[in-house]
């Protein structure tokens, strides 16, 4: 029996902040042109889900890491090894904190394999 594929998750701890995950629509992602968008604010990531799974998770991965670009409170005259610091942290941050992830990444990269 082939196992179900887990959903997309509805939120991720990010820092302190509990993000939310949601699906642009279709008239929104095409006339905006855009694949995906975090708006700190709303602490929010919306994705365009109709393209292929490897797109959706590389797309949700960058959308993360606006997130934690914002939540870090990086700026552009930060130097590199500050940025890649806190990047990782971020990320390592959200892996442990966040397992549902984990496993819809894991399946959605598998399926890009294919």
């Amino acid at each position: 029996m082939k196992a179900s594929k887990p959903p997309l998750p509805k939120i991720l701890r990010i820092g302190p902040y509990d993000i939310r995950v949601s699906v642009l629509t279709a008239e929104v992602a095409d006339v905006e042109e855009i694949f995906g968008a975090y708006r700190h604010a709303a602490r929010e990531i919306r994705l365009d889900v109709r393209r292929g799974s490897v797109d959706v998770a590389e797309t949700l991965l960058h959308e993360i890491n606006h997130a934690i670009w914002q939540t870090y409170a990086l700026q552009e005259r930060d130097s590199e090894e500050r940025i890649v610091q806190a990047l990782s942290t971020g990320q390592t941050q959200l892996l442990r904190d966040n397992p549902e992830l984990v496993k819809w990444l894991a399946v959605a990269l598998k399926e890009g394999a294919k």
